[in-house]
């Protein structure tokens, strides 16, 4: 869907504010990642990518040091997912870091960080080769997370083409 994704509109808001909406409630502070200048115009904090890394890694790598200073725990979870629970962040907490999966399949990019595992995750990519970018199912098969079931395929649809953007409005409306 091109680097705006998470301007795509669905029904009268973008899918960051339908995510937004969703997580806010959830969070002691919210905080962007990413390197789109637009993402200022949600009026939260944004995190640029950390600049060693590309792709999903150099936005966990950014949260996760925002967050070893602010936060008790973070969630991440992608602006391509409008309908997630609102129960999200209880849903996941616990004692170590927790990854749902749908279905036998782990969803990366969701993933509930409990404050102790906070500097866990970023000693891993301290770890790292310079430059070295792993995919963020090795970051979480390396530092052996937990996976937690969850059986609501609809709060995890991807809105990731614009035909699933067009079913997604079509179920709303």
């Amino acid at each position: 869907m091109g680097g705006d994704k998470h301007r795509a509109v669905l029904g009268q808001r973008s899918l960051l504010e339908h995510v937004i909406a969703r997580v806010e409630a959830q969070a002691e502070a919210l905080a962007l990642s990413g390197d789109h200048v637009s993402l200022a115009e949600s009026g939260h904090l944004v995190l640029p990518d950390y600049a060693h890394l590309s792709g999903p890694s150099a936005g966990l790598m950014s949260a996760l040091q925002w967050a070893c200073q602010r936060a008790q725990a973070l969630l991440t979870v992608p602006c391509d997912m409008p309908f997630l629970p609102v129960t999200l962040a209880s849903d996941l907490a616990g004692g170590s870091v927790t990854v749902p999966v749908l279905d036998t399949r782990p969803i990366w990019t969701i993933a509930y960080w409990p404050q102790p595992c906070l500097a866990e995750g970023l000693a891993f990519f301290d770890s790292l080769d310079a430059g070295a970018a792993p995919p963020l199912c090795a970051v979480y098969e390396a530092l052996s997370v937990r996976l937690m079931d969850v059986a609501d395929a609809q709060a995890f649809t991807g809105i990731n083409t614009p035909s699933a953007l067009e079913e997604a409005e079509q179920s709303c409306a």
